[in-house]
């Protein structure tokens, strides 16, 4: 594969560094539309972690990746620990997390040495910076996809970064239902986020597909974001009902359909293309 034009690379590695001075200041940080949002976001995630749709979730993920013993891990835009990070760090024969925050570095490092991982490594690194040459046999991408604006060159640097057969593993929110859609397009002018936030939409996927196999797809909240309202009026009752609706995501929301489609977020297993 030839080296992605360095002028999107230059372009997406200025945008990282204003990413992460702005992470680096107060979570009450952007405008007040974003603020709302991410309220409403943390009352998502709430919702999900209450009804075990996110522990769900993570164990799919697990199940996808099989045996590790013998695998090489990056856990990229690791934060201060993803869901499966110390999992995954325990599993495999190496590991390294890395971000561009030195403060969510900094964390990590204490994580993993508390968890005792001696193979386990955090480093201060941006993913597109040409001096990041190493191979794994797995990333682990948490809500990292979709934060690229050039999407097929980052997709080349994600490739290049995987050994043969290696896979990815990934978390990001769509915006292909027609209401998300709707609500999305209405917040952002608004974001003070947005250049670097592009949830996926149709047109993403037949992208992924040049550079990889899409082995597994699960959508996540589907007919369970249909709870969300309830949650406004009884949390145990959202809670409940988000619980029986995840069940029918799970049978339902597993190809790349209306079903995926009316979802809110997907979690996928990409499988690296022999060379492209």
């Amino acid at each position: 594969m030839t080296n992605p034009p360095q002028k999107p690379i230059d372009e997406m590695l200025t945008t990282n560094k204003e990413q992460s001075s702005y992470y680096a200041h107060t979570r009450s940080r952007g405008s007040l539309a974003t603020r709302l949002w991410r309220s409403a976001r943390h009352r998502l995630e709430q919702l999900n972690a209450a009804a075990g749709i996110s522990t769900s979730v993570d164990q799919g993920q697990l199940d996808w990746l099989g045996d590790l013993s013998n695998k090489s891990v990056l856990d990229l835009g690791c934060g201060t620990g993803n869901p499966l990070s110390l999992t995954l760090a325990a599993r495999c024969n190496r590991y390294l997390a890395i971000d561009l925050s030195t403060d969510n570095i900094q964390s990590m490092r204490k994580r993993l040495a508390s968890a005792g991982h001696p193979h386990a490594a955090a480093e201060v690194i941006d993913f597109l910076s040409p001096t990041f040459v190493d191979m794994f046999d797995v990333i682990y991408a948490r809500a990292v996809l979709h934060h690229f604006r050039y999407f097929d060159d980052f997709l080349q640097v994600l490739y290049a970064h995987l050994n043969p057969g290696g896979a990815v593993v990934s978390y990001d929110p769509l915006q292909t239902h027609l209401g998300v859609r709707f609500i999305r397009t209405l917040y952002r002018p608004f974001q003070s986020d947005r250049d670097w936030e592009f949830p996926f939409s149709r047109a993403t996927f037949p992208i992924i597909q040049k550079y990889f196999a899409i082995e597994k797809v699960q959508g996540v909240f589907g007919y369970a974001k249909w709870a969300l309202p309830l949650a406004l009026v009884s949390q145990d009752a959202a809670q409940q009902l988000a619980k029986g609706l995840h069940q029918r995501d799970l049978r339902d929301a597993t190809a790349l359909n209306a079903n995926v489609y009316g979802c809110m977020h997907v979690s996928m297993l990409l499988r690296r293309l022999p060379d492209v």
